[in-house]
């Protein structure tokens, strides 16, 4: 099953002849509501002919162009593997099926371009964080954002208890070398050779000492980490000591949060890992949008924001617009001439209008600003759209 990644935004809003078609379901995972994903997708595909042909496209024709939706209808495996919500995409000789981490609403659209606006929250707001998954069999570190999460590459990482020797030794030679550039003296004194509890409690934390200058090593390397959240998975005696190595070892880099995930994480896959982490870093990602919201007076009262749909659009237009507020479930019917800057609203759709506030979404994104969808009473005085401008 395909998962969401930006380069499928990125190719949505791409150009092209129209008429672009926009299909969203929410979809069920299991149980007998399975069977309504087909006829939810179904009354998407009628509605979206209905307003082809309205737009004055022969009817032929319309369903030609939906023939490569209609296709999956009787595909039951397809219908079998969903996710929360589904988006699909038919242009001329085009067919792109999204799964969604997120629900959506029932809703077809038909215009010059594709609709992108239901996929938003699925990308924003958004927070990278790290996860050090630490037993004493195994380490692994995954690289986190809010839907997903890769594996790490840990080449200078032991791999477990019985691989931390060969770590140590280096570890020591490269603190010794360090000492001697800096006219130091650095000895390397030898631990364990009574074979006890002693000698296993000085190996574990030797190995956890390695293990976090492994990993700070490997995020200091890393593009854009500064003070990224870390969640540390595992029993509390190896998240206390790796707490405690944190600045020696390195990996000071990052933000150790103080929350975990307790147990041992060898039972969880990279998956489950990601869906325990991630709670307990939203917060953090949550802030960016309070800032937005909170900051958004004083930005209006120095010209630096507008809540009225032209100026709205106007701004992303012009690539001012750094991030953009949308209510949740509002549309914006209209017209919006990008030569005059002129916007033209209707209080309900017409044929071959456009969403002006998926407008003005898709040309926040394709210009580097991030958008955050809201509930409606969220909104800064209540307004559809709200706009904060870069300069």
């Amino acid at each position: 099953m395909a998962g969401l990644r930006r380069s499928d935004l990125d190719q949505l809003l791409e150009p092209r002849e129209g008429p672009c078609v926009s299909l969203f379901i929410p979809t069920e995972r299991v149980g007998r509501d399975v069977k309504q994903n087909p006829l939810r997708f179904k009354h998407a595909l009628d509605a979206a002919e209905e307003q082809l042909v309205a737009a004055g496209m022969r009817t032929p024709d319309a369903r030609e162009l939906l023939a490569p939706g209609r296709e999956l209808l009787p595909d039951s495996r397809f219908w079998n593997q969903q996710a929360a919500g589904l988006a699909v995409y038919l242009a001329s000789g085009e067919r792109h099926v999204l799964h969604l981490p997120v629900p959506v609403a029932e809703f077809a659209g038909t215009g010059e371009r594709f609709l992108i606006r239901p996929l938003l929250p699925s990308f924003w707001p958004d927070q990278q964080f790290h996860v050090l998954a630490l037993s004493q069999q195994e380490v692994r570190l995954l690289r986190g954002r809010r839907f997903g999460a890769e594996r790490v590459d840990l080449p200078d990482v032991p791999h477990g208890i019985e691989d931390v020797t060969r770590f140590v030794v280096g570890e020591k030679t490269r603190q010794l070398h360090s000492g001697e550039r800096r006219g130091a003296s650095v000895v390397a004194m030898p631990h364990g050779h009574g074979g006890g509890k002693d000698d296993h409690d000085e190996r574990v934390v030797e190995y956890v000492r390695a293990v976090a200058a492994g990993v700070g090593r490997v995020l200091r390397a890393g593009e854009r980490s500064d003070g990224q959240p870390l969640v540390l998975a595992g029993v509390e005696y190896l998240r206390g000591l790796y707490r405690e190595m944190h600045g020696g070892g390195g990996a000071a880099h990052a933000t150790v949060l103080e929350q975990g995930i307790e147990g041992n994480p060898d039972r969880l896959g990279d998956d489950e890992l990601h869906a325990r982490a991630w709670p307990l870093v939203a917060p953090m990602a949550e802030v960016q949008v309070t800032s937005a919201v909170e900051g958004y007076a004083e930005a209006y009262g120095r010209g630096e924001a507008r809540r009225d749909i032209e100026g709205v659009l106007v701004g992303a237009l012009q690539a001012r617009v750094g991030t953009l507020l949308l209510a949740a479930d509002t549309a914006q019917w209209g017209r919006f001439d990008e030569d005059k800057g002129r916007a033209r609203l209707h209080d309900a759709w017409r044929p071959r209008d456009d969403d002006l506030l998926d407008r003005a979404a898709a040309m926040t994104v394709a210009t580097g600003g991030v958008v955050f969808t809201l509930p409606r009473e969220r909104m800064p005085d209540g307004k559809p759209a709200v706009a904060l401008f870069r300069y």
